[in-house]
């Protein structure tokens, strides 16, 4: 920024640039200091918020003052509103004035202007919408450019912005083309092809057509296996290069483990067109280097001559500074950096220090010498790219490339045999080839192996790996296999399978070691094979009879093991072992382990085994026991991963199988599993029918702790099925049971379910009795208890419309869930296990901002629920945020929210038209009309009174906060063009409204 002819220091804090920015940017009009305060500190009570915002304004005027100026005459802070007032040229403003004149001249003058995306690295939403509006009015005049002059220089700018634009593609091929360079044409067309496969594209019919005759020639009979797989770090590598062209410098860090494909990037980058134009110097380290400072004097000779055999003398530094000014202007590539010695390290990192700006540095290492580069490198700006194994798609694009031909299944044999490694991928092919088993003739390479369902081991890879294995004597040889049998063996399990001295065991792990076969983890006790395709010949080392023993072995070493994972790795060698009874029991065991990590899919994986190995056993007590246990963590498993007929099924079976065991606390188990599958399906009277069922058995048998519990399960369905009356009576008893066997948690679980009940029905009285007992005894109770009191706190708050303390209660829950993530908790004893209470707790918070008509932060709230952190509990919840936000983007109604909430009401799934007395969540069937009401579609009219039929009928029952509904349904009936409809809903949200208002608000 400058003010006349002099640059003004911008505020050293970084909200201060960016609501110096904004003010700028939207100086035709003042702007509410209220308003200011939302925007840069929504997450700050009102005196704090405005205690930053006065510390920022200070630090802009500051600014001004340094230049000895008045910040008076360039902007006015009032107590209520802040404004621009000086007169004030924007590049921004400027740059879109000349884009939108789409003139050949003022197109021009735009990219002259455009000299980087706007106020790159603020991601305030209001920046991010404006530097994006900017930059996509910058890839449209570089589009109108490259079509109307066939511009290559636009056509490139274009591609290092959108790596995805096919017609910038053709333009580029075309004029390398035209000017003789075929390779540098075809490898272009290769990068567009490669590019749009990673977004899950291809190049259009035309594209391909026009270019099928570039790369139309035979493939060579010697197989080679192409470079692919690594554009993106191409691309990082081409952008250093042409950052070093235009005066800029750089460091890119490439780490991964050996074979992972460092070396192929590197030769790939130094193979494409500018590489091979720039002054590129390769360097390529070696182990145990003898040479005093490694390969930088043979370096600094190369690019200086005779002129270097000063240099030698100055040391590390005076070599560094030689070469530094040697390699000013080019691109410095280092292979194999871990190997470096300590005196050429020494250069290395001076160079660093040293670096030119106008000099590209990039190096590669394997991952012992990350930790040293990083630390030499902990003062220059730095790009690191990790280099992971070749996905799927890549291994395919390799073959075909290499075969002329379509390998889907050979690729997917291959990915599967060497998780995408390269190095192993690259070996195998080879032995493949040397096999015969990929065969060149009639101008293609062909597999002729049996296809079975996976790629077979080369006999003579198997062979030259079982030597390898061998040729250490049988000691190292059984090592190898007994830890190829149990991988996660540590050093006394392995010594213990192995069963000889420890002496000869040692010797045994040196002699592995020193061949490279097995490696160590440097954090620990256990070991790995250097592949998996070594353990894989490892495993067939002994006889059957031999490996038996050793699965045996290993099931003993695990038994009342607490290590995690232990159950898992004890079933698999039972089973291994043949002992398929215990193996079932210990399958059952490691299910139920994964519960508590939310793991289902895990947990599913564990009972599909036990259930196929329970095929081949006698119902016997033990194994049907195992077997209700594995039924009980199906429910569970099934329901969290959206798959209620299957939770279902598993209930039914359960239920069954407890019968036939005449065991009342397993009926009631059961019983219980399978309501809450029957609740996730929408069956709630069936549900119902079996939670009454299992309080009637507790009862009977004097179990009054799954008596209480089993209430709450009714109390909690009759709300559910909108029968409050039933329901609160219900909690009532549940509270009653608990209070006489003295369990004040389970006492406020059901005081929880009963005042929901009376929120709901709008018992404002009898809900308010029943928060000032609920509050005596929530201070006494665990912390999971006071957590759930505080959120029906807040859920009354937000009917009572006291949003700021809902806001401000649902907050506190959050932090204290987070605060206490690894802390013990009763699961009888929670409406919901802690991950999900946290989740809830969030989105209800969501709910609140948008009522407060906060939407960004409810937005941002219910985006952040979709992260890993969170793990979604179910599909219906992922649903449920989709209901949401399109809730909150129909409020707020900015440009493009109307096609947003379209399309996240195309996602939602059938319509279940089922009560939820949880009143703040919107219905799919509400949203769906909401959103086609919005865009005006044909079909709105009708959705609209679908949705309001349903909220009509759902509110005689359970009022709640339904005129909230009824309101937006009659802005749905206006944008349907209903007039009935609106009058109709109007009616029924403000008749709704006085009935909760009269009840709840004072």
């Amino acid at each position: 920024m400058r003010v006349g002819d002099r640059e003004l220091a911008l505020p050293p804090l970084a909200k201060a640039r960016s609501l110096l920015a904004y003010l700028i940017v939207h100086r035709k009009a003042e702007t509410p200091r209220e308003h200011l305060m939302d925007l840069f500190w929504p997450d700050l009570d009102g005196d704090r918020a405005r205690d930053n915002l006065k510390t920022n304004l200070w630090s802009i005027r500051r600014s001004f003052r340094s230049l000895g100026l008045d910040a008076d005459d360039f902007f006015s802070a009032g107590r209520a509103t802040i404004r621009w007032n000086a007169p004030v040229s924007c590049d921004g403003e400027h740059f879109a004035e000349l884009a939108a004149a789409a003139g050949e001249s003022t197109d021009r003058d735009a990219l002259a202007i455009y000299r980087g995306d706007f106020l790159d690295g603020d991601y305030h939403p209001w920046a991010i919408a404006e530097r994006e509006r900017l930059a996509e009015l910058y890839e449209t005049v570089l589009r109108r450019r490259m079509r109307d002059a066939a511009g290559i220089e636009d056509a490139r700018r274009l591609l290092a912005r959108n790596p995805y634009d096919e017609e910038a593609y053709v333009v580029v091929a075309d004029f390398e083309l035209s000017a003789g360079r075929h390779a540098a044409a075809l490898a272009t067309i290769e990068r567009c092809r490669a590019a749009l496969a990673e977004i899950g594209g291809e190049p259009s019919a035309a594209f391909e057509a026009r270019f099928a005759d570039v790369a139309a020639t035979s493939p060579p009979r010697e197989f080679r296996t192409p470079f692919v797989g690594r554009q993106f770090e191409l691309r990082c590598l081409e952008s250093a290069l042409a950052a070093l062209r235009n005066g800029n410098g750089s460091t890119v860090l490439i780490a991964g483990t050996a074979g992972i494909g460092k070396s192929s990037l590197l030769a790939a980058f130094r193979a494409t067109p500018d590489a091979a134009e720039a002054r590129v110097v390769t360097v390529q380290c070696i182990q145990d280097d003898p040479r005093p400072f490694g390969p930088w004097p043979t370096i600094l000779t190369t690019l200086l001559g005779a002129d270097a055999e000063g240099s030698m003398h100055g040391g590390t530094r005076g070599i560094a500074t030689a070469l530094g000014a040697a390699l000013d202007g080019k691109a410095l590539l280092v292979d194999d950096a871990q190997w470096l010695s300590d005196e050429a390290f020494g250069v290395f990192a001076a160079l660093c220090r040293l670096r030119s700006p106008r000099n590209a540095t990039i190096v590669a290492t394997r991952p012992e010498g990350l930790d040293r580069l990083r630390a030499a490198l902990e003062q220059v700006q730095l790009t690191t790219l990790s280099l992971e194994p070749l996905a799927l798609d890549d291994v395919t694009a390799m073959l075909r490339r290499a075969t002329r031909a379509n390998q889907t299944e050979l690729a997917a044999q291959l990915y599967a045999r060497t998780d995408g490694h390269p190095l192993f991928i690259t070996g195998i092919v080879e032995a493949l080839v040397r096999d015969g088993a990929l065969r060149y003739g009639g101008g293609a390479w062909r597999y002729v192996a049996d296809r079975g369902n996976d790629i077979p081991l080369p006999a003579s890879l198997h062979a030259t790996i079982k030597a390898q294995l061998l040729r250490r004597g049988a000691d190292a040889a059984a090592i190898a296999s007994v830890l190829a049998l149990e991988p996660e063996a540590d050093f006394s399990m392995l010594l213990a399978a192995f069963g000889k001295n420890e002496s000869r065991y040692m010797d045994a792990l040196d002699d592995l070691f020193a061949t490279g076969i097995l490696l160590q983890d440097p954090s620990g006790p256990h070991f790995a094979f250097a592949h998996d395709v070594l353990r894989e010949v490892a495993a067939t080392l002994p006889s059957p009879a031999r490996r038996r023993a050793i699965h045996s072995t290993f099931a003993q070493l695990l038994a009342g093991s607490d290590l995690p994972g232990a159950h898992l790795r004890r079933a698999r060698h039972l089973a291994a072992a043949g002992n398929a009874a215990a193996a079932v029991e210990a399958y059952a065991a490691a299910a139920l382990e994964t519960m508590p990590w939310r793991a289902w899919r895990d947990a599913i994986a564990c009972v599909e085994e036990a259930n196929r190995l329970a095929l081949r056993l006698e119902s016997v007590p033990s194994v049907n026991a195992a077997l209700r246990l594995l039924r009980r963590v199906e429910v569970t498993a099934y329901l969290s991963t959206g798959q209620p007929a299957k939770s279902l099924r598993a209930g039914d079976d359960m239920v069954r199988l407890a019968r036939a065991a005449g065991d009342p606390t397993g009926i009631v188990q059961a019983l219980w599993a399978r309501s809450q599958a029957y609740d996730y399906a929408k069956e709630h009277e069936r549900g119902l029918r079996d939670v009454i069922e299992a309080e009637a058995i507790a009862r009977e048998h004097g179990d009054r702790p799954r008596q209480a519990l089993m209430l709450n399960g009714v109390a909690d369905t009759y709300l559910a099925l909108g029968r409050l009356t039933e329901g609160s009576k219900a909690a009532k008893r549940a509270a009653a049971v608990w209070r006489s066997i003295e369990r004040p948690d389970g006492e406020l679980l059901a005081t929880i379910i009963g005042v929901a009940a009376l929120m709901v029905a709008h018992d404002v009285a009898a809900a308010r009795t029943a928060f000032a007992e609920g509050d005596a005894a929530a201070a006494q109770l665990s912390w999971i208890s006071t957590v759930q009191w505080r959120a029906t706190h807040a859920e009354f708050a937000y009917f009572s419309e006291r949003y700021d303390e809902a806001a401000t209660m649902a907050q506190a829950a959050i932090d204290e869930l987070q605060a206490r993530a690894d802390e013990p908790w009763d699961r009888h004893l929670c409406v919901m296990e802690p991950g999900q209470q946290r989740f809830h707790a969030a989105y209800f918070l969501a709910t609140v901002r948008i009522a407060q008509e906060r939407y960004d932060e409810a937005l941002a709230l219910l985006s952040g629920l979709r992260t890993q952190e969170y793990h979604l509990p179910s599909a219906a919840m992922s649903e449920q945020v989709s209901v949401l936000e399109i809730d909150a983007l129909l409020r707020r109604a900015l440009p493009g929210d109307d096609l947003r909430a379209a399309a996240l009401a195309e996602t939602l799934g059938p319509d279940t038209p089922t009560f939820n007395y949880q009143l703040w969540v919107d219905t799919k069937i509400v949203a769906r009309a909401r959103a086609a009401a919005r865009r005006h579609d044909a079909s709105a009219a009708a959705l609209v009174r679908r949705a309001l039929d349903f909220t009509e009928e759902r509110a005689r029952n359970m009022p709640g906060s339904s005129d909230r509904v009824f309101e937006q349904l009659a802005v749905a009936a206006g944008d349907a063009g209903g007039p009935a409809l609106q009058k109709r809903a109007r009616r029924l949200f403000e008749d709704y409204r006085n009935r909760r208002r009269a009840a709840f608000v004072r």
